[in-house]
C-alpha cells in the first residue's frame, strides 16, 4: 500500500507539475530509503539459536527457549519476530552484546533425530512499513524418544515392582524404615523433620530414613511380544521411566547387547536412546 501511494504521487507530480506534491512524494521515498537502510542494519549481527532442556518425548509438547543474540558494540536490535516452523514469538528489544530469550510450546511427533532448520528472524523495524526477514542457515538436532504407552503387556508393571523384592539396604535414602537422626540439610523433605529431637536440642533434627533395595529386572526387546514397530517401541519406553521412578535397577538387552542393571537417570537416558534409534540405520 505504501509502495503504490508513492508510486501514484509521483505519476501525480510529474503530471501536475506542483511542488507540493513533489514535497510529499520525496519525503514519502526518503523514509524508504531511511526504512531500507535502518531495516537491513537492524539484522545484521543478530543471531539466532534455540535449545531446551526437557526430556523430548514423541507426541509431548516441550518449552522451546528462543535465544536472540546482539552481537554488534553499538547498536541494539528492536521489533524482532523469530519464526520457528510454523510458531513465531516476538522479541521487542536485544541491547548490545546481550541477547533476550523467550519460549514457544513445540512438539515432534516422531521418535529418532529430529531436525530443526526453517527458522527465520523477521523484523518491521523502524516504521512498520515493511517486513525483512533473513533465514537462520544452521539446523538444530534433537533427539526424541519414544511416545510412553501404557500397553497391555505391561498393565501389571506395578506387580512386577512389587516382586522385585523391596527391603531396607541400610544406606541413607526416603524408605519407612527409620537408621538415625541428624541436624537438617537444606533441600530435606520438611516432613521427615523430627520435632521431638528438634525441641530438646533447639536444633533442628531430620529423620535419616533408608534407602529401598529392589531385586534388578531385565528387559529383552525380542521377548516383548507386540507386532507394531512403533507401539513396541512406545510399551518399552513406559516400561523404562515406571522402573525408573520407582528405583527399580533395570537391564536392557537389544540386538545382542546387554545393558547391565542400574537404576540411574543417565542409564535410564541410555536405554531410552536405544529405543529412539532402533532402525534408523535403515531409514
Amino acid at each position: 500500500m505504501y509502495i503504490l501511494l508513492t508510486v501514484f504521487l509521483a505519476l501525480v507530480s510529474a503530471n501536475s507539475g506542483l511542488n507540493l506534491v513533489y514535497l510529499i512524494t520525496s519525503a514519502l521515498l526518503s523514509f524508504m530509503v531511511i526504512s531500507g537502510i535502518l531495516g537491513k542494519a537492524n539484522l545484521t549481527g543478530i543471531d539466532v539459536e534455540i535449545e531446551t532442556s526437557a526430556e523430548l518425548y514423541a507426541g509431548s509438547r516441550f518449552p522451546l527457549r528462543i535465544r536472540v543474540l546482539n552481537r554488534r558494540r553499538r547498536l541494539p536490535g528492536f521489533m524482532f519476530r523469530v519464526h520457528v516452523e510454523e510458531m513465531s514469538k516476538f522479541l521487542p528489544y536485544v541491547g548490545t552484546r546481550s541477547e533476550s530469550s523467550a519460549y514457544i510450546d513445540f512438539i515432534f511427533d516422531r521418535r529418532g533425530m529430529r531436525r530443526v532448520d526453517e527458522i527465520y528472524l523477521c523484523s518491521a523495524f523502524p516504521f512498520n512499513f515493511f517486513v525483512r526477514c533473513r533465514r537462520i542457515k544452521k539446523p538444530f538436532d534433537f533427539l526424541v524418544f519414544p511416545e510412553p504407552k501404557n500397553c497391555e503387556v505391561f498393565a501389571r508393571i506395578e506387580e512386577l515392582v512389587k516382586r522385585s523384592g523391596e527391603s531396607p539396604s541400610g544406606k541413607p535414602g526416603f524408605y519407612p524404615e527409620m537408621i538415625s537422626i541428624r541436624d537438617y540439610a537444606h533441600g530435606d523433605p520438611l516432613k521427615y523433620i523430627n520435632w521431638k529431637a528438634t525441641a530438646k536440642t533447639d536444633r533442628l533434627k531430620t529423620k535419616e530414613l533408608s534407602s529401598a533395595f529392589f531385586n534388578p529386572v531385565i528387559i529383552s526387546f525380542d521377548d516383548v511380544q507386540i507386532n507394531n514397530h512403533e507401539e513396541k517401541l512406545s510399551c518399552l519406553a513406559f516400561a523404562v521411566l515406571r522402573l525408573y521412578r520407582s528405583g527399580v535397577p533395570f537391564g536392557f538387552i537389544i540386538r545382542d547387547k546387554l545393558y547391565p542393571p542400574q537404576a540411574s537417570n543417565s542409564h535410564k537416558k541410555a536405554v531410552l536412546t536405544e529405543l529412539a534409534l532402533y532402525g534408523a540405520h535403515e531409514d
